[in-house]
């Protein structure tokens, strides 16, 4: 993986205190790091209770499955599909932009369609089994654990996750951005992988489900930071906001994505006081 730069390691690697690196050298336990180590999880709806408990307080207001055209500066603000607008923030992937942008000038459409990323299949498996080992997540790192690269324990975070008496995980295959989506023989192998690792037996498995996305991670190779700075500063001289993990092409996890969304608002809020 030459082609990739230190970039990926920001704020996913944290710099060690000093004061830990000297104790753990001695012998020291540390706390070590702890941003992940505990955090809340819907009791129901899955991921999606978050999401739904934010929109549930804005109803009447969000419009749904209204695909956005044409998007062109319009004086001093936006305008979306014809429709005027003072301020517009945007979270669709900067890859997508360049058939929404008439405008749009060859370098920028070239720099934002240039942009690596990988997509990602999630695979619930469900399990005829009481319960599952005490852990959150595991990595698969290994050919002959199968394609997956990522396992959770779903049934874990809210026993609601599964039916009384049985259990559920979820596997997270990557693959490369923009490609056709993998076939069905992943989740075979996906199952097949995991009787290998020891994670579950075959005659365990009661079904399998599938959500693909063709946008899930950042890729940070040589050109990234370049083909960014180009993206970015067009859509915000254009008077467009971008914002979320591939609105901004930044590695951000939920939390984060959700602490900047309310960051933004404060800020445009004031903008039209």
């Amino acid at each position: 993986m030459d082609f990739l730069t230190s970039d990926w390691v920001a704020g996913r690697v944290p710099d060690a205190p000093i004061e830990d690196v000297i104790r753990a050298g001695i012998g020291i336990r540390t706390e070590g790091y702890t941003h992940q180590s505990v955090f809340y999880y819907p009791k129901t709806g899955g991921f999606q209770g978050i999401t739904d408990g934010m929109a549930a307080k804005l109803d009447g207001i969000i419009h749904l499955n209204t695909p956005v055209q044409e998007v062109r500066k319009q004086g001093e603000g936006v305008s979306v599909n014809g429709e005027e607008f003072d301020l517009c923030v945007s979270t669709l992937p900067l890859t997508y932009n360049p058939r929404m942008f008439p405008d749009m000038p060859a370098d920028v459409v070239k720099a934002m369609t240039e942009l690596e990323y990988n997509g990602i299949a999630s695979i619930l498996v469900a399990l005829d089994r009481p319960e599952h080992p005490d852990l959150s997540w595991i990595y698969l790192p290994h050919e002959s654990q199968g394609p997956a690269n990522r396992v959770t324990y779903m049934s874990n975070y809210a026993t609601l996750n599964a039916p009384e008496g049985k259990t559920s995980l979820m596997a997270e295959v990557t693959f490369r951005g923009g490609e056709e989506f993998p076939g069905e023989q992943m989740e075979k192998d996906v199952l097949a992988g995991f009787v290998n690792a020891g994670i579950m037996k075959a005659d365990e498995v009661l079904f399998t489900d599938r959500s693909t996305a063709n946008h899930a991670y950042v890729v940070f190779d040589a050109m990234y930071a370049k083909r960014r700075e180009v993206a970015l500063g067009w859509l915000e001289g254009m008077g467009v906001t971008p914002l979320g993990r591939f609105g901004r092409f930044e590695y951000d996890n939920s939390d984060q994505c959700v602490i900047k969304a309310r960051a933004l608002a404060k800020t445009m809020l004031a903008k039209l006081e």
